[in-house]
């Protein structure tokens, strides 16, 4: 894809709902369309003049506003050089987040079996460690201000797979999920789909919860911002990952209270 991004609709679009005073967290630019892309692509040094466009555009739609909705991109999947290239360029303060996708777990049309085995296979899990790490490297080396957040993460791609990605089973990979995230400094994770498809968090017919929700929920209430480092001796199969409470409360006078911690997933969002 070529040429530059006609921002007419989108202005128009956020300027409506900036009129109408509603609240909006977040703009983000594009849908998967980072590196190789899905179906089609947009090379790295036209996606940052399109982000630049949506800032600038933010900024002027929001001139003297007490809050100003954050600018989001690419959306898509990691690729280490385009997002090596797309960061730098967008240093120091273009973006405030760079997000990327999640569905490291294959087609939902696979068999159940063979997700399953991989949902519960340690070396599957282990796999998104290593883009989690070099986005982290990537924007520390280039002193950026903007953070890390998984945009989008459903696992299996093609809506999941019934009685697969809606079971308690995948709560394995959720789980993991959120506490890897965590560890490598992502601010946000958010999760597809609240609901639709066959992973989403309630039943598309009966509205009633998966295990999904109850993991997110049990997520939500227990885990704090502050992040230690956890290590286990032993089989991979077993997953350790240690938080601070959330309502844990710090006393610096205490000698037994962690120090060596950073802050991470300040929210969980659901699609």
């Amino acid at each position: 894809m070529g040429g530059n991004w006609d921002t007419t609709n989108a202005a128009s679009f956020i300027r409506y709902t900036a009129g109408k005073g509603y609240k909006i967290y977040g703009w983000e630019l594009g849908n998967e369309l980072s590196g190789t892309g899905v179906g089609t692509k947009v090379g790295v040094a036209q996606y940052v003049k399109d982000a630049i466009a949506l800032k600038t555009t933010v900024d002027a739609i929001y001139r003297g506003s007490p809050e100003k909705p954050l600018v989001l991109a690419p959306g898509g999947f990691f690729d280490a050089r385009w997002y090596g290239e797309f960061i730098a360029k967008t240093k120091p303060d273009m973006l405030n987040v760079v997000t990327h996708h999640i569905y490291n777990l294959g087609a939902g049309v696979d068999r159940d079996t063979q997700l399953m085995d991989r949902i519960l296979n340690p070396k599957a899990l282990d796999g998104m460690a290593g883009p989690f790490r070099d986005l982290q490297g990537l924007l520390k080396a280039a002193g950026t201000s903007a953070v890390a957040w998984v945009g989008e993460s459903g696992g299996a791609y093609n809506s999941g797979h019934h009685l697969v990605t809606d079971a308690f089973v995948f709560s394995f990979w959720f789980l993991d999920q959120l506490g890897m995230s965590a560890k490598f400094d992502t601010k946000s994770y958010c999760r597809q789909s609240f609901i639709g498809g066959n992973y989403g968090l309630l039943n598309t017919t009966t509205f009633q919860p998966n295990p999904d929700y109850y993991s997110a929920l049990l997520w939500h209430r227990l885990m704090g911002t502050k992040v230690l480092e956890a290590k286990f001796t032993g089989s991979n199969m077993v997953r350790a990952y240690a938080h601070c409470a959330k309502h844990a409360v710090s006393d610096p006078d205490d000698p037994t209270t962690p120090s060596h911690h950073h802050s991470n997933i300040d929210r969980l969002i659901i699609h």
